[in-house]
């Protein structure tokens, strides 16, 4: 459809203008993974981003990440959500995805429902001189979608334009850098300080699931 595609398109070009930004807060690393927060240009909260350095190839990496057209395929590895499921593979680089989160902050805040668009783009040259000489990209944002409607059964939050790229060293094939922007209104009526206290924790969950399933595969 040329409105996911030109939507694809939109997400692409916001998310590349973070990754050229400054003016980043910086937070405690946790585990390992670096964080910083800005205000979203798209609604009243934060612009997370997350950065976490991993000695595996960038292929295994971004094909971890890549949302599958098989449920299975996500649920085995990533303990950070509760369901996963590709509701349209409209092409080889455009999918409408489901995800259902776990409750959090020992249930403060309920499950969400996520309806995404994602776009896909790997293995894009990067300039001569920097650190990596090639990034892939998965980009999202939730959409409207008729065949799943809204229920009463979980709170419908919403993705701004968000993005997961991984990089590979230059200098060093084998190793690569995982960035995560995540732009997200979980919807409801939820204290400001218990999302900033149940993002990064979900992140750095999410990031300690694919390098468990990525050291897996290349342990194969």
């Amino acid at each position: 459809m040329l409105a996911h595609r030109l939507l694809g398109e939109q997400i692409e070009s916001a998310v590349l203008q973070y990754h050229k930004e400054e003016g980043w807060t910086s937070k405690n690393a946790t585990r390992g993974v670096k964080m910083w927060y800005k205000k979203s240009p798209h609604f009243a909260g934060y612009l997370h981003k997350f950065e976490y350095d991993i000695d595996i190839q960038d292929d295994i990496v971004y094909n971890v990440m890549k949302p599958p057209t098989v449920t299975a395929d996500r649920l085995s590895w990533d303990k950070s959500i509760k369901h996963f499921e590709c509701l349209e593979q409209e092409s080889e680089d455009i999918m409408v995805g489901l995800i259902i989160t776990h409750s959090a902050v020992g249930g403060w805040i309920s499950s969400r429902e996520f309806v995404d668009l994602y776009y896909f783009k790997p293995h894009v040259e990067t300039l001569a001189d920097g650190d990596f000489d090639r990034v892939s990209w998965i980009f999202a944002q939730s959409l409207d979608y008729s065949a799943r409607p809204k229920t009463a059964e979980y709170v419908r939050a919403w993705n701004y334009p968000t993005g997961y790229a991984i990089s590979r060293y230059r200098n060093d094939p084998g190793k690569s850098k995982m960035t995560l922007y995540v732009n997200v209104d979980i919807g409801g009526r939820v204290p400001r300080y218990l999302v900033d206290k149940a993002l990064p924790t979900q992140q750095v969950s999410y990031i300690e699931s694919v390098e468990r399933q990525a050291r897996r595969i290349q342990s194969q």
